[in-house]
């Protein structure tokens, strides 16, 4: 039998860190719900990564969930940073759904966050300038 008791563990992300882990899914546009389930599995990592350096671990972290009012704190933050913005894209008529975007601002940010930055190699000779 298993033990479902839910424990409340406390971690806070930079919100450099949120929007690095949101970005990649808004470069063409993404759901409410899926910014939602990729905030959920963002705060699942960071929570088992904190939970590896506890002093008093918890044991096996199947998931975690932010808390309630989370992704709208989230959403009103990279609203107020400019980093993101409603899309605006014509839907089918059915379509219910919210979806956001990043905006030039955030797609800057979003590179400077997450772009792999090339390593000089050592035994390259120099160049000279200009070249």
């Amino acid at each position: 039998m298993r033990n479902k008791e839910r424990t409340y563990y406390g971690v806070e992300p930079s919100w450099d860190e949120v929007f690095a882990a949101l970005a990649p899914s808004m470069i063409d546009e993404a759901t409410e719900i899926g910014l939602d389930n990729t905030l959920g599995t963002f705060i699942t990592e960071v929570t088992r990564a904190a939970e590896k350096d506890s002093e008093t671990p918890l044991g096996w972290i199947s998931s975690a969930k932010p808390e309630e009012k989370a992704f709208d704190d989230v959403r009103v933050q990279l609203l107020a940073l400019g980093l993101i913005e409603r899309s605006e894209r014509k839907r089918h008529v059915n379509d219910s759904n919210t979806y956001w975007t990043l905006t030039n601002q955030g797609r800057d940010h979003m590179m400077r966050l997450r772009a792999v930055r090339k390593v000089p190699d050592p035994q390259a000779p120099d160049k000279p300038a200009g070249e």
